[in-house]
């Protein structure tokens, strides 16, 4: 794979997820890109970004926007947008991206595109993936 180095569970889940269910937490349906799509390019704000490197476009757009260098967590602290835009994207859901924060050893973070919100949601995919509930199609 040609994307950045993901956490090893979440490389593992990958050898046999074929990206046909969802996974629901915290009442939203998550869609968890497959190896293909990780590297595929998505379009944030005009410019074509790698799947796995789309918080970058989201970071550059919001230091556009806002004038600033970070946005906020759940806890209302500051979180630069060089964290942001190092995060490793993996899942989509309701238009907000779920991803690894390598800064925090590689927790799992929800960004919510409309207000440039983080949370952290687990201490590992793992954690996460064991909280979701599976939907099948």
């Amino acid at each position: 794979m040609n994307a950045p180095d993901y956490p090893p569970d979440f490389l593992t889940f990958l050898e046999s997820h074929t990206g046909n269910d969802a996974y629901e937490f915290d009442d939203v349906d998550w869609w968890v890109a497959t190896k293909s799509e990780l590297v595929a390019d998505i379009n944030i704000d005009g410019t074509e970004y790698m799947y796995s490197k789309q918080l970058a476009g989201y970071s550059n757009a919001l230091a556009a926007l806002s004038g600033g260098m970070s946005t906020e967590d759940d806890d209302g602290n500051a979180y630069p947008l060089a964290r942001l835009a190092a995060g490793l994207a993996f899942a989509t859901g309701d238009g907000e991206v779920l991803y690894f924060d390598p800064a925090d050893g590689f927790s799992v973070w929800q960004f919510e595109h409309d207000g440039g919100e983080v949370t952290r949601l687990a201490d590992s995919f793992t954690d996460w993936l064991q909280s979701a509930d599976l939907e099948t199609d």
